[in-house]
C-alpha cells in the first residue's frame, strides 16, 4: 500500500512501478493459493459430512432393525404365554367347559384384552425410551453451547451463600 501511495505522489518512475507490479503479482499469487486451499478444505468437509451422514443412516437402520427384533421377540413371548394359557384352558374341569360352552366369545375377549394390554405396555415402553433419547440429545446440545456451564457448587454449601470459610473467619 505504501508503494502505491508513493507511486501516486511522485513522478512516473519505472523502478517504483516495477516494485508495485511485483508486489501486486505476489499478492495475487497468494490469494490464488489461499483460494485453492479453501476449495480443498471445502471438499474435505463435504466428504466428512457425507461420511457422517452414511454412518448416521447406518446407525438409524441398525436401531430400527433392533427395535423390530425386540418387538418380534416380545410377540413370540406373548404368543408362547397365550398358547400355554389356552392349552391350560382347554383341559379345565367340567364346570369351566360348561361356562365356555355358554359364552364362546368370552375367551376371545380375554385374549384380545391381554393383547391390547401388552401392546399398550410396549407402546408406553417405546415412548419412555424415546423420551430418554430426547433428554440425552437435549443435554448433548446444551453441553455444546458456548454459554453452558458444567459448574456444580461445593457439597458443603447450603444455598444461602454461607460456606465453611464464613464460619472460619467469623462472618
Amino acid at each position: 500500500m505504501k508503494l502505491i501511495s508513493d507511486l501516486r505522489n511522485c513522478e512516473p518512475n519505472e523502478k517504483l512501478e516495477h516494485k508495485v507490479s511485483s508486489e501486486l503479482n505476489r499478492i495475487l499469487t497468494e490469494l490464488n493459493t489461499m483460494t485453492e486451499q479453501k476449495y480443498k478444505v471445502i471438499d474435505k468437509v463435504k466428504k466428512m459430512g457425507n461420511e457422517i451422514k452414511n454412518i448416521s443412516e447406518a446407525i438409524d437402520k441398525d436401531f430400527k432393525e433392533y427395535k423390530k427384533e425386540m418387538s418380534k421377540t416380545l410377540e413370540d413371548t406373548e404368543e408362547a404365554s397365550t398358547s400355554s394359557n389356552s392349552n391350560s384352558a382347554k383341559t379345565p374341569s367340567s364346570s369351566s367347559t360348561a361356562a365356555s360352552e355358554e359364552d364362546p366369545d368370552s375367551g376371545d375377549k380375554t385374549e384380545t384384552d391381554e393383547k391390547k394390554k401388552k401392546k399398550n405396555q410396549r407402546r408406553i415402553q417405546q415412548r419412555q425410551e424415546k423420551a430418554e433419547i430426547e433428554r440425552q440429545r437435549g443435554y448433548e446440545e446444551d453441553a455444546m453451547r458456548e454459554d453452558y456451564s458444567m459448574w456444580v457448587p461445593p457439597t458443603d454449601q447450603t444455598g444461602d451463600g454461607r460456606t465453611s470459610l464464613n464460619d472460619k473467619l467469623g462472618y
